[in-house]
């Protein structure tokens, strides 16, 4: 797609019909001229755009929805600010040269060190991380660093590995393998130059095979060899000859299909000592957990079947074992040293035309309700993307006919950027943040969503990068370097989750909005985590948006039930075979026409108001409105928090050994390409409202009250805008003991 790019000549076509337009309706009546200055001048902006919405529409949402050109963009001669800049401890720091080095194991003689240089800018956390890895790589073979992102997985890494291979002498004899998937090996290889600076930089990164023949000669000088997953399943076999002493797996968790092919490639390299570094180390069920552990551990944890009656039965000999080989700490150890972040769910309205449609295809639902999933997770995202689908698969021999759906659009349907609800209020949101001067990266799982949403940014004037799986690998990491130094605030940056969403740094923004959700709650969590990170200075607002009482609702829901609100838990629900009552799947095709199912859901009697539960109500006004004691809330809030990060989900029990045996053959037969897919997609659909109890933990908002709306716009920063598309929010806080 090499969407990465902005194309300048739509830019200031769409620029230029904006202003045409507008002077050509001069005789319309404009917004209130009484309204606060930075409304105004965005509600004069949303004007404009309602005021050209079908020439607009056309543009930004029709046959212009393909790729756009392929010039790759490089900034627009941008400067650069010192924002997120770092200056290399292992160069001349003058500052850092009392500081003392950290001593790994006192017991050692020699003792193995991180230089003084480093361990001036380490935290406690991470000091532990690298006793935790150096020991046991040293000890038992193979560990798994399990921290939440951010928390800085690759320093830890660096510094244990390194001190590792300096202890014994000057000359270095160990050699590391350091596997990454491709879209992680420009930041693996800024990670080196940040701690190396101008010094040597003890890493080769592998690009081609006779890069790997250049190592084998210069490993003494570069012990790191950088390597990709689909570059080291390629050249497996000349890996083989090399006989590294150390393995790192980075984004670890592409390892836990035991049977897959990159993890019985590299388990075939023979690797003494194997480090995986993943936030998730468990997505789905307790095979995957297994595979991981039997990765770095083989044979300390069984097999399969023996793993799980472990686990199950809480036994204190293997919660020991598996506390020597799994570290995992969260991301609150990271709230002393970063800002204020906010979490918003924006349940926004469906329009008549996407309720119209989204009706037939419920009513239609046939024994193919994967092909309708999909249908729908268009729809909700804007009916161009699923009218657009339609169209393609019109005359093709497809499972279910496109025709019955097809009527349901108006005849030679044109669309516009209020036929979805969510679209509507992403453009109101991005006036917002064009009237504060805020950068936002703005992240889906669709590629024409983004190519709709780059449409749209581009008309607004917005400086925009984007990211996603076509972009060339080689300059991913200039784009993130670009967008985080760019002194342009109106900047957006287009990111697909999958290509993007894990790894990358973007601090340079301080807002983010998921437009749409996956079943995976890991996948949006960690392309959440992307600018809430070490290095953020910024107060971070997150926004997640969904159209309300449809699968958008459900996605979120199985993410609660799954853990997405809370932490990494020691054990997790055991998931039974692939199986719907008929009951699921209506559920899943049933539109709630309710300003929000999920607050429905869980009987909050809250109202709307933004109380927690346990909440006094100080002072009632005439409107029947709560005025709330802030001070009560906050604390009430903040103890909220502590209780949720020991939220665990329980283990289901009452699987016998038949069941299991069942589901491995199931998977065994299922393992390759898009019938995995749609089975992960299958398995989500049932959805159990009685761990939806999280969500207490939120503070809930309805407009039906007026002056707690308008507050929460405000400490949302959105209180330049109506958000008349919104009928529900949900929002919690983590409060940084700085502030």
């Amino acid at each position: 797609m090499g969407g990465y790019e902005v194309q300048i000549q739509d830019r200031l076509l769409f620029s230029n019909d904006i202003k045409s337009s507008h002077s050509e309706e001069s005789g319309s009546s404009s917004p209130d001229d009484n309204q606060p200055d930075s409304r105004k001048r965005v509600s004069q902006m949303l004007y404009q755009r309602a005021a050209l919405m079908p020439k607009f529409a056309t543009k930004v949402l029709s046959n212009q929805l393909g790729p756009p050109s392929k010039k790759p963009f490089m900034g627009n001669a941008i400067m650069t600010s010192s924002r997120g800049t770092f200056n290399s401890p292992l160069a001349v720091n003058k500052k850092e040269k009392s500081h003392p080095p950290f001593v790994i194991d006192e017991s050692e003689d020699p003792k193995p060190v991180v230089e003084s240089c480093i361990a001036a800018h380490l935290r406690p956390h991470q000091k532990e991380g690298i006793t935790f890895i150096y020991k046991s790589l040293r000890d038992h073979g193979g560990c798994i660093l399990a921290d939440e992102m951010g928390l800085g997985k690759s320093i830890q890494t660096i510094a244990a590995i390194w001190a590792m291979m300096r202890k014994n002498s000057i000359r270095i004899n160990l050699k590391c393998l350091l596997v990454v998937p491709s879209s992680l090996v420009n930041n693996w290889k800024s990670e080196f130059k940040k701690w190396f600076g101008t010094l040597r930089k003890p890493v080769m990164a592998v690009q081609k095979n006779s890069d790997i023949r250049s190592y084998a000669a210069s490993h003494s000088y570069n012990p790191f060899l950088l390597i990709s997953y689909d570059l080291a399943l390629r050249h497996v076999e000349h890996l083989k000859l090399l006989k590294f002493d150390v393995l790192v797996c980075d984004e670890g968790h592409k390892l836990k299909n035991i049977n897959g092919k990159i993890r019985t490639a590299l388990y075939s390299l023979e690797i003494p000592r194997r480090l995986i570094l993943t936030g998730t180390p468990t997505q789905n069920d307790l095979d995957e957990f297994f595979s991981l552990l039997d990765f770095v551990r083989p044979g300390k944890f069984g097999n399969r079947i023996e793993f799980r009656e472990m686990c199950t039965e809480k036994n204190d000999e293997f919660t020991a074992l598996r506390d020597k080989c799994l570290l995992r700490r969260l991301s609150s150890r990271l709230q002393a040293h970063l800002p204020n972040k906010h979490e918003y769910v924006l349940f926004c309205k469906p329009s008549e035309i996407q309720k119209k449609v989204l009706q037939t295809i419920c009513d239609q639902m046939t024994g193919e309700p994967l092909v309708l999933i999909d249908y729908i997770r268009k729809l909700v995202n804007h009916p161009k993307l699923l009218h657009q689908k339609l169209l393609e698969d019109q005359g093709k021999e497809t499972r279910i006919s496109a025709r019955p759906f097809l009527y349901t659009f108006p005849k030679n349907y044109k669309e516009s950027v209020s036929d979805s609800g969510k679209l509507s209020t992403l453009c109101e949101m991005l006036a917002c943040f064009h009237e504060y001067k805020e950068r936002c990266v703005i992240a889906s799982s669709y590629a024409k969503t983004l190519d709709m949403i780059e449409k749209l940014c581009n008309a607004m004037d917005f400086c925009v990068f984007r990211l996603d799986g076509d972009t060339p690998v080689h300059v991913r990491q200039k784009i993130v370097d670009q967008f985080n130094t760019a002194s342009d605030p109106n900047s957006v940056f287009l990111l697909s989750k999958k290509a993007g969403g894990a790894g990358l740094n973007l601090i340079g923004a301080s807002r983010f909005v998921l437009f749409d959700s996956e079943w995976n709650p890991a996948i949006d969590l960690q392309a959440m985590a992307r600018i809430w990170r070490d290095g953020q200075k910024l107060e971070c607002h997150i926004y997640r948006m969904a159209t309300a009482g449809t699968i958008d609702e459900k996605m979120i829901q199985r993410q609660i039930q799954k853990g997405e609100l809370g932490h990494f838990v020691e054990q997790i629900e055991n998931s039974s075979s692939v199986k719907f009552r008929d009951e699921d799947l209506a559920d899943i095709f049933t539109f709630h026409d309710s300003p929000c199912n999920t607050h429905d859901m869980i009987e909050c009697k809250c109202g709307g108001t933004g109380n927690l539960p346990g909440e006094e109500e100080e002072i009632e006004n005439g409107d029947g409105d709560v005025v709330n004691d802030e001070n009560a809330m906050s604390n009430t809030e903040d103890d909220a928090l502590d209780d949720f990060e020991d939220y665990i989900i329980t283990i289901n029990k009452k699987e016998d050994k038949e069941a299991i045996e069942e589901i491995e053959m199931q998977k065994e037969e299922e393992n390759g390409g898009a019938a995995v897919e749609n089975a992960e997609d299958a398995e989500q659909l049932a959805i159990n409202g009685s761990s939806l109890n999280s969500l207490f933990r939120w503070r809930h908002y309805s407009p039906r009250h007026e002056s707690q709306w308008e507050e929460f716009k405000e400490t949302a920063g959105l209180g330049a805008i109506d958000l008349s598309d919104v009928s529900f929010v949900f929002k919690i806080s983590v409060k940084t003991s700085e502030s």
